[in-house]
């Protein structure tokens, strides 16, 4: 079963407003991820029979398209915990490491550290 394309634009639209308010100069950071975030857990559950269509979604923007940043990421992971999302990131882990590429790896392992409680970063999201 394929994705409902309506749902994978309105993912990317997610993604693309998140940037938006992230990257403006009055952003407070983090904490301005979190009602994407909530958006993005509400369309999960919304399609929650396409799960794997949703993962292979967010491994599609966030490494190919780079329509999602890694904060948005990270803080979506600590909520869904996608397990092939992970198994994608660890693969990813690996081939950064090996190159070695500094710039990936500690953005990989900050997504990864998501998937554990508790999440050392969860206070740069919420209060």
């Amino acid at each position: 079963m394929n994705m409902d394309s309506s749902i994978r634009s309105k993912l990317r639209e997610i993604f693309r407003k998140s940037e938006v308010v992230f990257a403006a100069p009055e952003s407070l950071g983090n904490p301005d991820l979190v009602p994407f975030c909530d958006q993005i857990l509400e369309l999960y559950k919304l399609k929650d029979t396409v799960k794997g269509d949703f993962e292979e979604a967010f491994i599609e923007d966030f490494d190919i398209f780079k329509e999602c940043t890694w904060e948005l990421a990270q803080v979506c992971m600590y909520h869904l915990r996608l397990k092939r999302y992970k198994a994608h990131l660890e693969k990813r882990l690996r081939e950064a490491q090996s190159i070695p590429d500094f710039r990936a790896i500690p953005v990989i392992e900050h997504i990864l550290d998501a998937y554990q409680d508790p999440w050392k970063d969860k206070e740069l999201f919420y209060d």
